[in-house]
């Protein structure tokens, strides 16, 4: 531990007032996470107040009894403060009385009528801090009465005058830094002016919350005290009448150089490995996304390829049906005409073999022989391409007749001249 101490203020709203308490009473997460040791608290109340001294709420009830009480949403102040290496923690007795130095500090510090509860916490690694919690009451004095009023930066303001702290910023945020800063020195000067050997926390360098958690202050701590124990060691080890120190300094460099280039390398490999593995997951996505949009794609293309033989299909078959129904029609026409082209070539057969007077008996003008030299290829070509369109067998073939049938010859002359038979 060194003699640097550090005194912190936060407002606190009621939420955050019952979660003090809540911590307080070492139930929640943080306080079990820190827990090293089973042993109670330490806790202050002022004189004559019976209550829990955990039950914060309460205890704030109690103390702005009377009071005028700002509108607002902070209703109080907890201040940390870690205690120089100069204020004995050890036993409980000695905690004891450095719970009680703080809560005098806060005392003469915010008007002597600040504090309503006090913590030092026994069970975590570190046992030199303080929980204060305060609402400084004060004499509020106007033109026709006076009234115990409270404030939570009347006191902060006035030590910001008394040590001439710079407001560097106009603004509320850089009033509550320098009040900060004020408040740090106020602190060291009166434990100095007490006795204790107590040096002011460096000044910030940096914007921003310079605040760490326990558990981070704690690992520095130990950290410092690593390297003490190492250049105790080294400085036992390396014989004194070595003339080559500084050589052994300059290893001790290069050593705590090649610490840090080592986790400068592993921080350098986990980024490396994150980078690679972002890649190959929008690799992977794209892929995949590609290779959706293409299934996407070739689903349409079978689609639009279905949709296109569905109508072709209905083409063929709408054609298929009109051609079965003119085959149909065709088959009618061909059954009713076989009849007659098997006639009209017994006719013809007969009257290529009558003689020369019944022909020009039967035709005056000489149609009639006309006819009978053409109307066999005609029949015959007829059959022969209906057969092939329908492919049914071919028609009856002529059959030459021995005779000519002169009745049938009169019937045909008669159709002709326009006479009844």
């Amino acid at each position: 531990m060194s003699n640097f101490s550090m005194a912190r203020l936060r407002p606190l709203n009621m939420p955050l007032l019952r979660a003090a308490e809540t911590h307080g009473r070492r139930l929640d997460a943080t306080a079990i996470k820190r827990k090293v040791r089973d042993e109670a608290s330490l806790t202050w109340v002022p004189d004559g107040v019976e209550g829990d001294p955990l039950a914060l709420p309460d205890r704030l009830a109690d103390h702005i009894v009377g009071a005028l009480v700002p509108a607002g949403k902070t209703k109080a102040q907890h201040m940390l403060v870690k205690l120089p290496a100069s204020v004995p923690v050890e036993t409980r007795e000695q905690a004891q009385a450095a719970l009680e130095l703080i809560v005098q500090f806060a005392q003469d510090t915010f008007g002597g009528a600040a504090v309503f509860s006090a913590r030092m916490d026994r069970d975590e690694r570190s046992l030199n801090s303080v929980d204060v919690f305060l609402a400084p009451r004060y004499e509020k004095v106007t033109k026709r009465a006076s009234k115990q009023a409270v404030s939570m930066t009347r006191f902060t303001k006035m030590l910001v005058e008394k040590h001439a702290v710079v407001i560097e910023q106009d603004s509320a945020r850089g009033s509550m830094s320098a009040q900060g800063k004020a408040l740090q020195t106020e602190l060291a000067e009166w434990l100095t002016g007490k006795g204790y050997e107590a040096q002011r926390g460096k000044p910030k360098t940096a914007p921003g919350d310079d605040w760490v958690s326990p558990e981070i202050a704690g690992m520095r701590i130990e950290l410092e005290k690593d390297r003490a124990a190492f250049d105790d060691l080294v400085a036992k080890v390396v014989p004194k009448t070595m003339q080559d120190r500084a050589e052994a300094k300059r290893l001790l460099a290069e050593a705590a150089q090649i610490k840090l280039d080592a986790q400068a390398a592993t921080r350098k490999v986990r980024s490396d490995a994150a980078a690679r593995i972002r890649k190959t997951r929008k690799v992977a996505r794209d892929r995949i996304r590609d290779r959706d949009e293409k299934s996407i794609a070739d689903a349409r293309t079978v689609q639009r390829d279905r949709n296109r033989l569905d109508v072709e299909t209905g083409r063929v078959e709408a054609a298929m049906r009109k051609v079965m129904k003119d085959q149909a029609v065709v088959s009618g026409l061909i059954g009713k005409l076989e009849p007659m082209f098997a006639v009209v070539a017994r006719v013809h057969e007969r009257l290529q073999h009558a003689p020369d007077q019944v022909r020009r008996w039967l035709d005056g003008e000489g149609r009639v022989s006309e006819s009978v030299e053409t109307v066999g290829p005609i029949v015959a070509q007829a059959t022969e391409f209906l057969r092939k369109l329908v492919k049914r067998p071919q028609v009856a073939q002529l059959v030459p007749a021995e005779e000519v049938d002169v009745a049938t010859l009169a019937i045909a002359r008669d159709g002709k001249n326009g006479r009844d038979a």
